[in-house]
């Protein structure tokens, strides 16, 4: 029997994880290409994998034994490789270096925030060169000379606003050491005092997610049986069986009859972009959304997700992949933006509001309600597991990878809680603010193992979360700025979450027999180098002027300030209030009963927030019932944790037809020959990724070639 865990294995890993971090930021907001990661099904990825087996296996068949990889190897280096899909983009890289500069930026420019001087509540030890603004801080201003107040201004500056404008501009670069003479270089050691808050709670993070899909993985996978579609899928991929150099479905004709038919239809969309005038444009998108507004127009308007309905597109690869997702989860994922729609608009006509701030609460308590069905199903396991990782016992049925595992999760979720206090927060809100964040990233691992959906959100977030629940007064600014610096860093849209790549990872290792609790604690040494450099690549894009994506540098910092702005504007309507919180929060420390009592005596929840928020639980937990109690029963609590979500809004209809068309093969051809076509649709998966990768290699390639001129924008899947 072959060892897993070698050298060269894990060396894939460490390569590919380097190069993703290395290129993902640059191809994304520099090139403006097809997203490198972007889902659960990164192309990148799997066209590297695609390249594997197309040209490395059969050749190394020709080399010795020392450069041939097992199924085994290639799978524990694939998974290193996944989880470094986590960090470079949406997942980390996206949002976390923004939170700590744009808001400087933005900040001359909202009256609001000058108004209230909602940058003083972040601590300066969170964020490069403390954010100085002359004014804010008479006692500082004080304690500095004029040359030393102009001389720090200019630095933050500096730091800041050339993070999101950039440093130089046109076809020069600046790099972390001087060169050419130039005197600009990428001030990382500004950046030095935040990291020594930051790179722990990263580390923490990354424990933290990776030991809880340890420790929930054998319950989901062995005594739940969910079925993880997107494992299914890479494991067809990665699998060669005996002596044949492909994997087993490169034999089946149909197999390439689909992919061809799919890389050709993008194909020609692509140079139909390029040459509109010139090139013809197979369609995949339907626009009718202007007959219902004109025919019915409350339905259209007051139908909450409408225009998504009546105006969307076909993805291709989304309608394959509902070949292979249980059927009762396909239906549900097709009709959530119908279903939003009736709904919202039925509330309409009784005169009931349910807008995006309900809609908010509601998914909020579809999370906790689907935490709940987690736990309650797998209490009696997860009991074991904990009594032997506390008691350093053994458990019937719990590996000791799995005890390990679950002590690194509490250690883990104890050092966020810590460093949440560290910053600022009291212990309660401290513990509140990253069990929310646990739910949230436990939930989507278990929509992706259940769904396969290729792109999963979330939409609500915990700082926007607590506010609604808590009220401004309760929480503080300080609070309230600290929390929606973690949230906005930690989970602000985590399409990329760690959570979902390691799921379908430990069930593809899982059926190679690798062991998932030292696979983890491979994956979680490899990730800190590429930690490294997907923070240096996105410092060194946006410091060179060329982050230009224009939502992350505006919209998160915006929207955590503003909330911020709001808050003090609201503390502020009775006569020293404000006096009194700012003064609780900076003395009650880590605990205080003052500062307990004086948030219970104004915690004041938000109107509205409670009878969603109770709907949205009450719906999860309903359909779940339904669904195990009832085999009839095809609505799957999915519906309530995605709808309204932008990846639902986009691939709802693609779901839709997937499910009938699976159902009508079941229906009429049977078992058999569902089967039979199963190589069809993994050949249309395959194509849509084979011809996103051509197009991401074909724009590099242009990009340079022309003296950085960006391509034509042709995406495969929504950004």
């Amino acid at each position: 029997m072959r060892r897993h865990f070698t050298a060269k294995a894990i060396l894939l890993g460490l390569i590919g994880g380097l190069g993703v971090c290395f290129v993902a930021y640059p191809n994304d907001y520099m090139i403006k290409s097809n997203l490198f990661v972007g889902t659960t099904l990164p192309f990148g990825v799997f066209g590297l994998l695609f390249l594997i087996n197309l040209v490395y296996r059969p050749l190394s068949r020709r080399l010795p034994k020392a450069f041939q990889f097992s199924n085994g190897e290639l799978v524990v280096g694939f998974v290193i490789l996944l989880a470094a899909c986590s960090l470079p983009t949406s997942g980390l890289m996206r949002y976390f270096p923004q939170i700590l500069t744009c808001p400087y930026d933005l900040y001359s420019g909202r009256q609001n925030w000058q108004d209230y001087q909602v940058l003083k509540y972040a601590p300066d030890a969170l964020v490069p060169e403390g954010w100085y603004i002359e004014g804010d801080d008479p006692v500082l201003d004080r304690s500095l000379s004029r040359e030393q107040r102009q001389a720090r201004l200019r630095r933050a500056e500096y730091v800041n606003k050339g993070f999101r404008n950039g440093i130089t501009k046109g076809t020069k670069f600046i790099y972390f050491w001087p060169v050419q003479g130039t005197a600009d270089v990428i001030p990382l050691d500004s950046w030095f005092n935040p990291l020594l808050f930051w790179t722990p709670m990263i580390i923490f993070f990354l424990v933290f997610m990776t030991t809880m899909m340890v420790v929930v993985h054998p319950q989901w996978s062995r005594n739940e049986l969910l079925p993880y579609p997107i494992a299914e899928f890479t494991d067809e991929m990665l699998r060669v069986e005996g002596e044949r150099r492909f994997p087993s479905m490169w034999y089946e004709r149909k197999f390439w009859v689909a992919f061809a038919l799919v890389a050709g239809i993008h194909l020609v969309r692509e140079i139909y972009v390029w040459y509109p005038e010139t090139m013809i444009n197979i369609k995949l998108e339907w626009r009718v959304g202007y007959l219902i507004a004109a025919k019915f127009p409350n339905y259209y308007y007051h139908g909450m997700s409408s225009w998504s309905v009546f105006n969307n597109k076909v993805y291709l690869g989304v309608i394959a992949f509902a070949y292979f997702i249980p059927t009762d989860v396909s239906l549900s994922l097709g009709l959530t933006t119908v279903a939003l729609t009736f709904f919202s608009y039925f509330m309409w006509t009784l005169g009931v509001s349910y807008t995006n701030y309900h809609h908010l609460s509601s998914l909020t308590g579809a999370y906790i309600g689907m935490f709940v069905m987690i736990v309650y199903l797998g209490r009696n396991y997860y009991l074991r597991v904990f009594r032997a990782a506390l008691t350093f016992r053994p458990g019937p049925g719990v590996d000791a990878d799995v005890a390990w595992a679950a002590r690194a999760f509490l250690l883990s979720f104890l050092g966020m809680v810590a460093l949440g206090c560290v910053a600022g927060l009291n212990i309660w809100l401290s513990l509140l603010f990253f069990t929310s964040l646990m739910i949230l990233y436990l939930v989507l691992a278990r929509v992706s193992a259940e769904s396969g959906s290729p792109l999963v959100q979330a939409n609500w977030k915990p700082a926007g979360f607590f506010v609604k629940l808590f009220g401004s007064t309760a929480l503080g600014p300080y609070s309230l700025a600290i929390m929606g610096l973690l949230t906005t860093a930690l989970g602000s849209d985590p399409r990329e979450a760690l959570t979902c790549f390691l799921t379908n990872g430990f069930k593809v290792a899982e059926r190679e027999k690798v062991r998932n609790g030292r696979l983890a604690g491979t994956v979680l040494v490899v990730l800190l180098p590429c930690l490294v450099v997907a923070f240096l690549m996105a410092l060194w894009v946006n410091y060179n002027g060329r982050g230009s994506d224009s939502y992350a540098l505006t919209w998160p910092p915006r929207r955590t300030f503003d909330r911020v702005a709001s808050a003090v504007a609201e503390i502020s309507r009775e006569p020293g209030l404000l006096d009194k919180v700012c003064r609780i929060e900076r003395t009650e420390g880590v605990f205080s009963w003052e500062g307990l009592k004086f948030r219970m005596a104004h915690w004041s929840m938000k109107p509205g927030v409670l009878p969603w928020l109770l709907f949205g639980f009450l719906a999860v937990l309903i359909t779940y019932y339904m669904r195990l109690r009832y085999p009839w029963w095809m609505i799957h609590p999915v519906l309530f944790l995605t709808w309204r979500t932008w990846a639902t809004l986009c691939f709802a209809a693609s779901f839709l037809v997937g499910c009938v068309i699976k159902a009508a093969v079941v229906k009429y051809g049977g078992g058999r020959v569902y089967q039979s076509l199963k190589p069809f649709f993994m050949g249309a998966i395959m194509g849509e990724i084979f011809i996103a990768c051509s197009i991401m290699v074909f724009n590099v390639w242009y990009y340079f070639h022309t003296g950085g001129v960006n391509p034509e924008r042709y995406f495969i899947f929504p950004v």
